[in-house]
């Protein structure tokens, strides 16, 4: 007689191995695409995206408590992978005749596999440039760091603190290369620097006793979910030296200059904004042309002629980044975006995703799976076997 406790892994893995899990698991797929669809409409793509497809769990928010809802893109797709590996390990035989399949399943795994590795080591970016202007780096239109950058012989040297880290009150921010801490005293998730007389009487005391910010007042905004717009996170810092207080200061996104502030004979910049994405080329825009569709404003065609030029090994040469035809340089893709400023300015998004590859190769493979089990099938039946 068998052991229950001791049958009941091999259920479950009979169970994940099934081919109506898989079947489940995708259809289940295809309902968080479309829940990330609608949702976007009122979330804006990229927190749809980062709160239904790239989590663990869906979160809502009942009755006062913030409780997990349903199983979000990683966990289903952590299971579709053990699906799939389980099937392969367990249901098809390593037999000559099974190599199709064996090849489509592998393919399935790489193809779930790379999915989410783009996920979480993908990065996207927007690099804005006006003719004449370069840059080294694009900034990320809806993620803030705090940055902290000194002049050193060697260069200019940044520390940086991503949110959330930043926006958490009472928490206290250090790095072994920096002699000071960063105590934040106050963080606003999305701010506004007051304008109106009925805003600064609904405004909240002034915490910053050293700076620019002194003179500056502000109000809490509730943040805002969508692609058009950005949040103005800020928060009042104190600098502590050994402890000691050495001033406290207002940090916020709309402070483009940031706080300057001089620690042991080195001077600091300290400043809250979008982060960035640093580029192993500087970027400089020579011209950028539009074109319209005749008799409306609807775009046709836009390109952007640009100069690059790699520090490191002086290549120096002009490129035309246009719709359909972007720019690879490093592991690094260029696509014309948008434009602006009647013309003069040019957006580029700037998109670093390591495992861009591992989509084609997957499919490949997956296809070639198939093409060789429907081949051997055939030929089996051509020679009456079962």
């Amino acid at each position: 007689m068998s052991n229950p406790l001791i049958s009941l892994p091999q259920k479950w893995a009979k169970t994940l191995a099934s081919p109506a899990m898989s079947v489940y698991i995708l259809s289940y797929l295809f309902f968080l695409v479309i829940l990330t669809t609608v949702l976007q409409v009122y979330w804006g793509i990229f927190v749809a995206k980062k709160m239904v497809m790239d989590a663990w769990w869906i979160w809502m928010p009942i009755q006062g408590h913030v409780l997990p809802l349903l199983p979000g893109g990683w966990l289903v797709g952590t299971l579709l992978l053990v699906s799939l590996s389980m099937a392969l390990l367990t249901r098809i035989p390593f037999t000559v005749a099974k190599m199709g399949l064996w090849i489509v399943h592998f393919g399935g795994i790489l193809l779930v596999l790379g999915a989410g590795l783009s996920s979480g080591l993908g990065q996207e970016a927007q690099l804005v440039l006006e003719e004449g202007q370069s840059k080294n780096y694009a900034q990320m239109a809806h993620v803030t760091e705090l940055a902290v950058q000194v002049s050193t012989p060697k260069g200019v040297k940044e520390v940086m603190f991503t949110e959330p880290l930043f926006l958490k009150d009472n928490t206290i921010l250090k790095q072994p290369e920096l002699p000071f801490e960063i105590k934040v005293i106050k963080s606003y998730s999305n701010s506004k620097m007051i304008a109106s007389e009925a805003e600064k009487r609904a405004a909240e005391p002034n915490l910053a006793t050293a700076g620019m910010g002194t003179g500056v007042m502000i109000i809490s905004q509730k943040p805002v979910n969508r692609d058009d717009y950005r949040n103005d996170p800020a928060a009042y810092v104190e600098l502590l030296v050994e402890g000691q207080p050495m001033g406290r200061y207002l940090l916020a996104n709309f402070i483009e200059s940031g706080q300057m502030v001089t620690i042991k004979d080195s001077v600091y910049i300290l400043a809250i904004r979008p982060k960035r994405l640093y580029l192993p080329i500087d970027v400089a825009l020579a011209d950028f042309e539009h074109k319209q569709y005749p008799g409306t404003t609807i775009p046709s065609w836009f390109s952007s002629k640009v100069m690059i030029f790699n520090p490191t090994t002086n290549e120096k040469r002009e490129v035309t980044i246009s719709m359909n035809h972007p720019l690879r340089y490093d592991g690094k893709t260029f696509y014309q975006a948008s434009f602006g400023k009647n013309d003069t300015q040019s957006i580029l998004q700037v998109v670093d995703n390591p495992t861009w590859l591992m989509p084609y190769f997957s499919c490949a493979l997956i296809g070639l799976g198939l093409i060789l089990h429907f081949f051997m099938a055939f030929n089996r039946a051509g020679r009456g076997d079962n």
